[in-house]
């Protein structure tokens, strides 16, 4: 059951960063997270970028969205 709750819940925070603008994108594709079980490892092209991805990541996390 932890798989698919874990699942369901960082499917959210992939549209939260997707939507953000943020991260690596490969032509049209977005590449900004590689996901690995319960680890994230987030992607960008500038300290600026990865510091407003861990925001988003925060934000997500203190307010459940």
């Amino acid at each position: 059951m932890s798989p698919i709750l874990s699942f369901i819940f960082l499917d959210d925070l992939i549209d939260e960063l997707r939507s953000s603008g943020y991260g690596v994108h490969i032509g049209r594709a977005y590449a900004g997270r590689v996901l690995y079980a319960d680890d994230i490892l987030l992607l960008s092209t500038s300290c600026y970028g990865l510091q407003a991805m861990l925001n988003v990541c925060a934000e997500f996390g203190k307010n459940g969205i």
